[in-house]
């Protein structure tokens, strides 16, 4: 090693640069390039890689190799077989089996190198050897992430302290559980890692809760088939961390543990233009209309970004979507002393019946067909929970001693009986709020409505952004109802067991059911 050790002191000084990044170099001297990622006893060796072609690079650390996927962008000479000497190397680099302390990160290297909390958060050039920033290059060429910023090691810890992940996910490409096809199914499948736009965040995601919408795309129902265009990545209610942000973004910082407003905005209509967002006539949702969140990665406008606060369960975090369905919903009117019945004892239902106790209701009455879910209700804070294959609202009525009707209906089933039922026992001048979507049409009784001067409202999503401030802030201040809330979570599944985990949700026996993508 004596050999060794003075050919790298003796390039060292020739070149300026640290010894020890030299004797790396010299000492595995059948490697293009030697590349420092700034890991403790951690070197990447390059050999002959290709522009524009994955090739395969070699991780030695602690004498033990690793399999290395490099991407090489630039800095080859004429012949296109290697990097020039001394030119730039921007490689990406998936470390799945480096060990614990770099298992499963993403490290760029060289053009763009680390983001440093003392610089302006613009990628610099790195150095061919070391890649590391140098202090005064440019950003990135064609063919790299240009401008935006990415998490490194050593790189900026997010706004609420995080470290970033670490795990052996794929980095490219990427899992997605995707309609790859018209017609019912999904597939797991590998797909190129989502490109983050100047205005976007990247979201690695940790959670992801099944909706009634994604049963409907996997099954191909009527709707879907109206609706869709495959092939899609599905899912849009997720939690994770970002790991990426556009040159344009302002707010949104690396490492930030986030949710999604699912629907997408165009900002131009009459109703966005008047603030009105949550009624824009061309809303895109995440899932449906543009790829989602049931993957290792989405992308997303920064604007649609609600950053969490510090130590939120991920599991909270991934249900904020139906959460804010149920406030939006149950919030249209006021609950103080009133009595409050919700058909559809659904996740978004149970949840409904917490905001109607945490808001001052006097009676919560839920309605479902499953003793399973009206279970989940009581413990929700419902006072009496009806099936329906058993008894009816009159019954509710009678039970708690009413005399003129339900002042507020909450419909989540989309079930006709149910709102017959529901409109049959609401009080003269009652408030219903609608979310509950039906698989098809159906009458009502229209005299009763008239003559009873009951109003009825469709709700649809979340108001943007007054129903994420509403319902964060009863998460933040109420245990009783962060646990109402979180019970709502029955099952979780690995995202590769996602096939088990359709199955439990359409059973109907669950609460939400949750993907692990972490």
């Amino acid at each position: 090693m004596s050999g060794v050790k003075d050919e790298a002191e003796l390039l060292a000084q020739s070149r300026g640069d640290p010894v020890e990044h030299v004797r790396r170099h010299v000492e595995h001297p059948a490697a293009d390039v030697a590349l420092d990622v700034g890991v403790p006893g951690l070197v990447v060796l390059l050999r002959r890689p290709l522009v524009g072609v994955h090739a395969l690079g070699e991780v030695v650390d602690g004498g033990r190799p690793a399999e290395v996927d490099v991407r090489e962008h630039a800095g080859v000479d004429e012949g296109g077989q290697r990097p020039v000497d001394g030119g730039p190397v921007d490689a990406r680099l998936d470390l799945r089996d480096a060990g614990p302390d770099v298992l499963g990160r993403e490290v760029l290297v060289g053009e763009v190198g680390r983001i440093d909390d003392a610089q302006d958060g613009i990628p610099r050039r790195g150095d061919p050897l070391t890649g590391r920033a140098k202090p005064g290059d440019g950003a990135g060429h064609p063919g790299t992430v240009g401008r935006s910023r990415r998490w490194t090691p050593g790189g900026a810890v997010g706004r609420g302290g995080h470290e970033p992940i670490i795990r052996s996910g794929r980095l490219s490409p990427v899992r997605a559980l995707t309609k790859l096809t018209a017609g019912p199914g999904l597939e797991l499948v590998d797909r190129p890692e989502p490109e983050c736009g100047p205005a976007d965040v990247k979201i690695r995601v940790l959670r992801a809760g099944i909706c009634g919408t994604d049963l409907h795309l996997a099954g191909w129902d009527d709707w879907a088939e109206s609706t869709v265009t495959p092939p899609l990545v599905i899912g849009h209610e997720f939690y994770g961390e970002v790991v990426e942000v556009g040159e344009d973004v302002t707010g949104v910082s690396i490492g930030d543990r986030a949710s999604g407003e699912g629907h997408i905005v165009c900002g131009r209509c009459r109703n966005c233009r008047a603030g009105r967002r949550h009624l824009c006539i061309r809303t895109q949702g995440i899932g449906v209309n543009r790829d989602g969140a049931f993957a290792d990665h989405v992308v997303i406008p920064a604007s649609n970004a609600w950053i969490q606060p510090d130590g939120l369960d991920p599991d909270l975090g991934a249900v904020f979507d139906p959460l804010g369905n149920a406030t939006h919903t149950a919030l249209q009117w006021p609950m103080v002393g009133e009595d409050v019945v919700i058909t559809g004892a659904g996740p978004i239902g149970v949840m409904a019946a917490a905001i109607a106790r945490h808001a001052g209701a006097r009676y919560v009455v839920v309605t479902d067909a499953s003793d399973y879910r009206l279970a989940l209700a009581e413990h929700a804070g419902a006072d009496l929970t009806i099936n329906v294959t058993r008894e009816s609202l009159a019954d509710a009525q009678t039970h708690l001693g009413m005399k003129e009707g339900f002042d507020i209906g909450l419909e989540m089933s989309g079930a006709a009986p149910a709102v017959t039922d529901m409109i049959a026992n609401m009080n003269h001048g009652g408030r219903i709020a609608l979310l509950g979507l039906p698989h098809q049409s159906y009458e009502l009784d229209w005299g009763k409505v008239i003559t009873h001067m009951i109003t009825l409202k469709g709700i649809y999503g979340r108001e943007m952004y007054d129903t994420w401030y509403a319902m964060s802030q009863m998460i933040a201040t109420s245990e009783r109802f962060r646990s109402a809330v979180a019970q709502v979570i029955t099952h979780r599944f690995p995202a590769e067991q996602w096939e088990e985990a359709f199955e439990t949700a359409r059973s109907g026996q669950c609460g939400k059911v949750v993907l692990d993508w972490s």
